[in-house]
C-alpha cells in the first residue's frame, strides 16, 4: 500500500504507479454494504489487488467489522507479494548488469532478503491452508494458483529450485502440520530436495504459526521454555580482559578463559568471534541454533589429557590470529562464509578424539578403522559425527545457506579436518614449497586469480594450512604454554602406550613411559623434522606469524639444551637411572 490521499470527500489507497482517483463501488466487491449507497456514505477506501481495484465504503465499517478484519480480508496480500515478486525481478536486471562486482554483490543480498520476506508470507497461506484442511478443505484447495506461482517464485530468487512435484510438497506440509508436534521422520521432511525449503513445524501451547521458511528471521520456538539452551554465563570484568587480547598472540592465555568461563571457553570463544565480525547479520544465522550446536560439540570432546575441548580453543584461537593476517583478512572480510568455516573447521577439528591415535585404531582393528577403510581413521570420524550433530533438535544453524554455499561450507570444513591428519603433513610441506615458488617465479600473488575453480582450490589450501598449523602451534606458544601442552600429549601417548602394552601390540614411537628421558631429544626431533619446516613456508604465506617462529626457536634451544644437560647427567651416572629406575625426566618434567 502506496499512499492515503483525499480526493473529493474520500480516502483512496493506493499503490506505488497508480493515480489517486475516484473510484465507484464495484458490485464484485465481496463484502459490500448495501447501506453503503446511502448519501450518508461518501467516504470509500479502494482496495488495490493485481490487476483489479475494489472500494469499499468506510460506512461498512461497524458492528463486528473493524479495521484489523477488514485488511484481513481484503487483496493486500495479494498485493505485497505482488510488489515484492516485481522489485525482485527489476533487482535480478540489476544484478545481471553488475555481475561480478561489490554493488551486485550487495544488489544479490537485497534480492535473496526480498525472497525470503515473500516466502515468510507464503507462511501465513499455508498457515491459513492447514486450518482451512482441518475443517475438511486441503490445503490443495486452499492454496490459490496465484499463491503457488508466488511460491515457486520466491524460492526460486531464493536460489532453491522448485519442486518437480509441488502437488506433493503441499500435501507434506498438510501431513506435517496436522501432527501436534513434528516427528523424527518428518523433521526433515521438506529439506529432502534443498537445504532452504520450508521447515513446518507447531505447537501445543500457540496457535499454529505460519510454515518458516529457512533463512528467514522467524523465530520459532516450539519446545519448552526449559528445553532451549542460552549463555547463562555473566561476562565478567576478567573474562572482558581476557577476550580484548584475542588477537595477541602471546599475551592470550586459552587456560585463564578456560577457568573464568567455567570450563565452556571453546563455545564462549567461537560465539565471541562469529558476533565480533558480524557472522550472524551477514548470513542470516540463527544465534540460539549456533549456540545449541557449539555447546554439542563443547560437550562431544572427551576428557582425555590433550585432545579436549581445551585443545580445540586453542586451534580456534590460532585459526583466528592467522585469519587476521594481511593475506587471509581481505577474503574473510568480503566472504563471511570463509571464516565461519575456518572457524568451525578449528572447533570440530579433534570432535569425540577417544585419545588414542590412528595406528592404534588400526592395530587393534577397531570399528572405524573398518569403517574408514584404515585411511585418516579419527579425522574422518570427527567430521562426520561433527555434521551429524546438525539434525539434533535446534542445532541446524546452518539452515541459512543456500544448496551452494552449504556445499562450499561442507568442502571446506572437511577439507580442513581431514588435512589435520599427520600422515599428510609432509606432502601438505611440498605442495606448499611448489605454490611459494611458483608465485615468486611468476609474480603472482595469492587469491588473485579470475577462474572460480582455481581462486576457490586456492582459498582451500590456505585454510587447510592455517588449521593445521595451528594444530601444530603447541611449540610456537609461549614457553610457559608449550610446557603445558607438551605435558599433556606425553601423558596421552603415555596412556595409549600402557593400552598398547597390556594387549601385546608394539608400543608406538613416543609411547613408552619408562623412556620419559628421551623425551628432549623427541621434541627436538619433532620440531626439526616436522614442526619447523611448515612454519618456516607458513610464514612465506603469512609473515605475521614472525612471532610464531621466534617462540619457536626458543623452544627449540630450550630442548636442545635439555637434552644436552641430561646426556651429560647420563654420562656421569652411566645409564642415567635413579633408584627408582626411572631418569631425570619424569612426566615430562625436569626434576
Amino acid at each position: 500500500v502506496g499512499k492515503q490521499v483525499e480526493v473529493s470527500n474520500q480516502v483512496v489507497l493506493v499503490g506505488d504507479e497508480s493515480n489517486p482517483a475516484i473510484a465507484k463501488e464495484s458490485a464484485s466487491f465481496p463484502y459490500k454494504n448495501t447501506a453503503s449507497s446511502s448519501s450518508t456514505s461518501s467516504r470509500t477506501i479502494i482496495m488495490r489487488g493485481r490487476n483489479r481495484s475494489s472500494v469499499l465504503p468506510l460506512a461498512s465499517i461497524s458492528g463486528n467489522s473493524s479495521i484489523k478484519n477488514l485488511f484481513a480480508a481484503t487483496d493486500f496480500y495479494t498485493l505485497g507479494l505482488n510488489r515484492l515478486q516485481e522489485a525482485q525481478e527489476v533487482l535480478i536486471n540489476l544484478e545481471n548488469k553488475l555481475k561480478d562486482t561489490d554493488e551486485g554483490e550487495e544488489v544479490a543480498r537485497v534480492r535473496k532478503l526480498l525472497a525470503s520476506a515473500q516466502t515468510d508470507l507464503m507462511g501465513n497461506t499455508l498457515g491459513r491452508s492447514a486450518r482451512s484442511s482441518l475443517q475438511g478443505a486441503t490445503i490443495l484447495e486452499s492454496v490459490s494458483s496465484d499463491e503457488q506461482d508466488a511460491i515457486r517464485h520466491a524460492m526460486g530468487c531464493a536460489s532453491v529450485q522448485s519442486s518437480p512435484d509441488f502437488k506433493k510438497y503441499l500435501e507434506d506440509v498438510e501431513k506435517d502440520l496436522k501432527s501436534p508436534f513434528p516427528s523424527p521422520t518428518k523433521k526433515k521432511v521438506h529439506t529432502q530436495h534443498h537445504r532452504s525449503r520450508s521447515n513446518v513445524q507447531t505447537s501445543k501451547e500457540k496457535e499454529r504459526s505460519p510454515v518458516r521458511r529457512r533463512n528467514s528471521n522467524i523465530e520459532r520456538l516450539y519446545q519448552k521454555k526449559g528445553e532451549n539452551f542460552s549463555f547463562t554465563l555473566m561476562i565478567t570484568p576478567e573474562l572482558e580482559k581476557i577476550l580484548a587480547k584475542v588477537d595477541h598472540w602471546d599475551e592470550f592465555d586459552i587456560w585463564k578463559l578456560n577457568e573464568e568461563a567455567d570450563g565452556h571457553a571453546l563455545s564462549l570463544l567461537c560465539y565471541h568471534l562469529l558476533d565480533r565480525y558480524n557472522v550472524f547479520e551477514s548470513l542470516s544465522m540463527n544465534r540460539h541454533q549456533t549456540v545449541t550446536y557449539l555447546k554439542a560439540v563443547e560437550e562431544g570432546y572427551n576428557d582425555v589429557p590433550y585432545h579436549n575441548a581445551i585443545h580445540a580453543a586453542d586451534v580456534l584461537h590460532a585459526t583466528h590470529f592467522f585469519l587476521k593476517s594481511s593475506t587471509m583478512a581481505k577474503l574473510c572480510r568480503k566472504h563471511p562464509l570463509m571464516r565461519l568455516s575456518a572457524y568451525i573447521g578449528a572447533v570440530v577439528h579433534d570432535y569425540n578424539h577417544p585419545g588414542t591415535n590412528n595406528d592404534f585404531h588400526k592395530k587393534t582393528q577397531h570399528d572405524l578403522a573398518l569403517i574408514y577403510n584404515d585411511i585418516a581413521v579419527l579425522e574422518n570420524m570427527h567430521v562426520s559425527e561433527a555434521f551429524m550433530l546438525l539434525q539434533k533438535k535446534n542445532c541446524d544453524f546452518l539452515n541459512c545457506l543456500s544448496h551452494l554455499d552449504y556445499r562450499t561450507f561442507r568442502r571446506l570444513v572437511i577439507s580442513m579436518v581431514l588435512h589435520t591428519d599427520m600422515a599428510k603433513h609432509q606432502e601438505q610441506v611440498r605442495n606448499l614449497k611448489h605454490t611459494i615458488k611458483w608465485k615468486k617465479s611468476t609474480n603472482a600473488s595469492w587469491l588473485d586469480s579470475k577462474d572460480p575453480q582455481v581462486w576457490i582450490k586456492e582459498v582451500e589450501t590456505l585454510l587447510n594450512l592455517c588449521v593445521h598449523c595451528a594444530d601444530l602451534s603447541g611449540p610456537c606458544r609461549p614457553q610457559v604454554f608449550m610446557r603445558k601442552w607438551t605435558d599433556r600429549v606425553l601423558q596421552e601417548f603415555w596412556q595409549q602406550g600402557d593400552m598398547e602394552k597390556d594387549q601385546a601390540l608394539p608400543v608406538g614411537l613416543g609411547n613408552d613411559r619408562s623412556k620419559a628421558k628421551d623425551v628432549p631429544l623427541g621434541q627436538v626431533f619433532f620440531i626439526d623434522g616436522f614442526v619447523k619446516p611448515l612454519w618456516e613456508q607458513f610464514k612465506e604465506v603469512i609473515p605475521e606469524v614472525e612471532v610464531c617462529l621466534k617462540n619457536l626457536d626458543k623452544n627449540l634451544d630450550y630442548w636442545k639444551e635439555l637434552a644436552k644437560a641430561m646426556k651429560e647427567e647420563g654420562k656421569k651416572n652411566g645409564n642415567g637411572k635413579t633408584k627408582e629406575g626411572g631418569s631425570e625426566m619424569k612426566n615430562g618434567k625436569k626434576q
